[in-house]
């Protein structure tokens, strides 16, 4: 296929956001690079002279504010780096222009965007405040809606305007706030999500930086969720040293909002074409399905509309591997999502094994919680994954490393280097390899589960530590089958002595209910140099010899290999 022209890219990218930008409340209007006037938004039509039709497909300057045609009109101030011009417009209309470039997904410039935004209230701020000169003209270059000051050295703020709105209801008008930001975190007006960011505007307020600006996800006081964005300006004394801040705070909930509805449609779109395991969007709140991937809509036994969410999660956790049952429905059932929802989470995730084609594979269920614009209930978005690959190179990694992760001992690999080490390092020592493996170990797995015969294994390498000398090198080569290296021995006596005790101390009986499994262990040592004078050597006949040993059908016992 050609590469579009820029003509066609600029096209196919305004009907992508032509949606987006008819339902903000500013006046929007979208030119290409030749200044000529190509989209109008809902909000600018209400505004501009009618027909605006007229003005679709002609110069910007159209328009006919004061700026145009000259060379300060906004498109060439935006070139030089200037701010947005504020324009005087009919019905006492204040706005300030402010441009952005429209790109294509390569990040290229194709055309401008020109956002308009109502700055009366600032005025009326500027009005209102008596305060002194520079506060004054630091509102005067700072968004609107609510004024205050931070003492930074009290960390205390104080609310110096007389406006009221959504962010007024999270500061009283009157009063001083101490303790600021830990109050507000302990007090859960800030979300979990923005302690990071208000930590840090603290942090860089405290060094005195000149400008300090964050978005905050915050609760006012009905306990509403808000999101603000802060912008701050600190004052000096006359020593250089910072005092104060005078912060400017905008109500940014509905643009969040937005952004949010939008970036959740857009993953939703992406992941039914980029090979999810399974895409679905459930309402939370009456228990209900909402969209569901063709795939998976294929294997329900009634109609969309009559499946339930927990129908749904009850379905997959008879599926979900039964060590990991419990975790996955604590993690993804209702309750718990409006629950997490309520503490400001809006993203969660979690892994499991599921059984798939009668194999269990590794899954991540990634959760995306929302609220929709015209309705008060809680949705998830919630996008399944096969992650099998994932996890099995993870593992192979996790062999590459030195320490097996269940028992604390070394892995081969780092059990291998470690002697090999030694004996290369002291080619003249005795010492001996001993093998020892769990007799009936598959038993305790078959009848107990897998987190039983694991807590087994971390056991059995607890006492072989308990029973050997620090010096002692203790690993797990796999399964139910450990291995231990002497370093330094006066004679063989000594470590058949340590067979003995070990022997003893890992004969066990494990009951559950009516069921019961009797363990032991059988053992195979060799002695360095007189059977090898290399690990491999000194494996082998180690091993031969606790093959001799579970020949026998001893219940448990011990074999050493002679000469």
């Amino acid at each position: 296929m050609p590469p579009m022209s820029e003509k066609d890219r600029f096209w196919n990218c305004l009907d992508n956001c032509r949606n987006i930008l008819d339902s903000l409340p500013n006046p929007v209007i979208v030119t290409d690079k030749d200044k000529i006037v190509r989209y109008i938004n809902k909000a600018a039509r209400a505004i501009v002279p009618s027909p605006c039709e007229n003005l679709l497909n002609q110069p910007c300057c159209n328009f006919n504010t004061p700026y145009c045609h000259t060379e300060n009109c906004c498109i060439e101030r935006f070139l030089r780096n200037e701010k947005g011009a504020i324009q005087y417009g009919p019905d006492d209309l204040i706005n300030r222009v402010d441009i952005s470039y429209l790109t294509d997904e390569e990040g290229n410039h194709i055309g401008y965007i020109n956002v308009s935004t109502d700055v009366r209230e600032l005025i009326e701020v500027q009005r209102q405040l008596k305060i002194s000169q520079e506060r004054y003209e630091i509102a005067l270059q700072q968004a609107r809606t609510a004024l205050w000051e931070y003492d930074i050295k009290e960390r205390t703020i104080q609310r110096i305007d007389a406006i009221h709105g959504q962010f007024s209801e999270i500061f009283p008008n009157e009063g001083i706030i101490c303790d600021v930001p830990d109050s507000l975190i302990e007090q859960g007006i800030v979300y979990r999500d923005s302690i990071e960011e208000i930590e840090s505007m603290y942090a860089q307020l405290k060094e005195g930086l000149k400008k300090v600006s964050g978005q905050l996800h915050m609760r006012n006081m009905k306990g509403e969720e808000r999101w603000v964005e802060i912008s701050c300006t600190t004052i000096y004394d006359e020593t250089g040293r910072a005092i104060k801040a005078i912060g400017i705070s905008k109500d940014i909930t509905e643009q969040k909002q937005l952004e949010y509805s939008y970036r959740n449609e857009r993953e939703l779109q992406e992941a039914v074409s980029t090979g999810f395991l399974s895409v679905f969007e459930v309402n939370v709140t009456k228990n209900c399905v909402i969209l569901i991937d063709k795939h998976a809509k294929g294997k329900l036994h009634k109609p969309l509309s009559e499946i339930t969410y927990d129908e749904i999660l009850e379905a997959t956790l008879q599926k979900v591997h039964p060590d990991t049952q419990k975790r996955v429905h604590n993690a993804m059932n209702r309750n718990t999502l409006l629950t997490e929802y309520a503490k400001g989470t809006r993203e969660l995730t979690i892994e499991y094994q599921k059984l798939v084609n009668n194999t269990y594979r590794w899954i991540n269920a990634s959760v995306h919680l929302l609220k929709k614009e015209e309705s008060s209930d809680l949705f998830a978005r919630m996008f399944l994954k096969d992650i099998h690959s994932q996890k099995e190179k993870e593992a192979r990694l996790q062999e590459e490393v030195q320490i097996d992760a269940l028992t604390n001992t070394f892995n081969r690999k780092g059990f291998i280097d470690h002697v090999n080490t030694l004996l290369n390092h002291k080619p003249d020592i005795q010492c001996a390899l001993m093998i020892l493996d769990i007799d009936n170990f598959k038993e305790v797995n078959d009848t107990f589960g897998h987190l039983y015969g694991d807590a087994v294994l971390s056991e059995t390498a607890k006492k072989i530590q308990q029973y050997c000398r620090e010096d002692t090198l203790i690993g797990r080569l796999g399964g139910d089958e450990f291995i231990v290296f002497f370093p330094q021995l006066s004679n063989a006596e000594a470590i058949q002595h340590i067979a003995e005790r070990l022997q003893q101390a890992l004969m066990n009986t494990y009951t559950s209910g009516s069921h019961t499994v009797r363990t032991s262990i059988s053992m195979g040592i060799a002695f360095y140099p007189v059977h090898g004078v290399t690990f491999t050597e000194l494996y082998d006949k180690a091993d031969t010899a606790m093959y001799h040993c579970k020949k026998n059908g001893k219940i448990s016992g011990l074999s050493m290999m002679r000469k």
